[in-house]
């Protein structure tokens, strides 16, 4: 079993374990409450796994494309958790593949700072794009 498959299992049977036992001691409302942290915990641990299965599943099985930027805006969302600071910016993208014909596609992303340079209307960025679902995008940058 991959790595990421252990993590959803593990993450998913101490969600119930915690929450099962703080309801056992401490009654429904009361035990909900006091398990809120571990689930939330396991929740986010969850979710970034995901993210990470994602883009491994582009990199390793995407088509190879290039992405014009036709429009982009800055959402003025930062996050203080990349390191160094990013900012989600909305893009609409000319999407070319050897295997389709061009399309456009809007596509949100969070951008570190320091390469906000290279995302300016006209510049083109590498993508990966997803076989199966040309909407799902990887941008290599």
């Amino acid at each position: 079993m991959e790595t990421g498959k252990w993590i959803y299992l593990i993450s998913i049977i101490v969600i119930l374990v915690v929450a099962g036992l703080g309801i056992y001691w401490w009654g429904v409302i009361s035990g909900l409450f006091a398990s809120a942290p571990v689930i939330l915990v396991c929740a986010l641990v969850i979710y970034y796994n995901r993210q990470v299965d994602r883009e491994t599943f582009l990199k390793e099985n995407g088509i190879k494309g290039e992405g014009e930027i036709l429009e982009i805006h800055e959402t003025g969302v930062y996050d203080d958790l990349e390191s160094p600071q990013a900012e989600d910016i909305k893009l609409k993208l000319l999407i070319t593949t050897p295997l389709d014909v061009p399309y456009q596609l809007k596509h949100k992303e969070t951008i570190p700072i320091l390469k906000m340079e290279y995302f300016t209307v006209g510049n083109k960025v590498d993508v990966m794009v997803d076989p199966n679902n040309p909407k799902n995008i990887l941008l290599i940058y």
